[in-house]
């Protein structure tokens, strides 16, 4: 199973990023076919930690660096069942949260899917997320939000949950 790290990135206004795309090879859970808002993040490299790949992850998908926010403590884990192509694609994702106070972003190292894919990035504010009618993953976080918001103060400050949540990725 293929596993990676979604990054809840917040700006100072504390929306969050996501990265937008559309890949008609891609099914989610849901049966959608086409384009979606995703958290940035990705897959992790043979031997490479959660940690080590948000940090890759971030720089890749964002232009920012590891100088340009605070990371605070991964929060939640789940796995998404995709299909690609017609076939099974399971994926363990955690994700962490982390803050900068630049707003600017950019795809600064895009591989192959990306360059293919990859319609661009937004910042969507938290009401946003709640009404939009727009593709965005995952589905749930709508539901989470608030409390995250809420508990941002002390993840930043480093403080993890007991135990990460698990949240239902499809």
């Amino acid at each position: 199973m293929h596993q990676s790290i979604r990054i809840l990135l917040f700006n100072s206004a504390n929306a969050l990023l996501f990265m937008g795309a559309e890949d008609k090879n891609l099914t989610g859970a849901d049966g959608n076919k086409g384009r979606f808002w995703f958290l940035v993040g990705g897959t992790l490299e043979k031997g490479e930690t959660f940690q080590a790949a948000a940090k890759r992850e971030l720089t890749e998908e964002t232009g920012l660096t590891d100088a340009d926010v605070v990371w605070g403590a991964e929060i939640a884990e789940g796995v998404v069942h995709l299909k690609e192509n017609g076939q099974p694609l399971d994926i363990y994702q955690r994700f962490i949260v982390a803050k900068t106070e630049k707003d600017t972003v950019c795809l600064s190292t895009p591989d192959a899917w990306e360059r293919e894919s990859v319609c661009g990035l937004r910042w969507f504010s938290p009401e946003e997320i709640r009404t939009s009618k727009e593709t965005i993953y995952p589905r749930m976080l709508k539901a989470y939000l608030l409390g995250i918001l809420i508990d941002l103060p002390k993840l930043l400050a480093g403080e993890a949950p007991e135990k990460l949540a698990v949240w239902d990725l499809d």
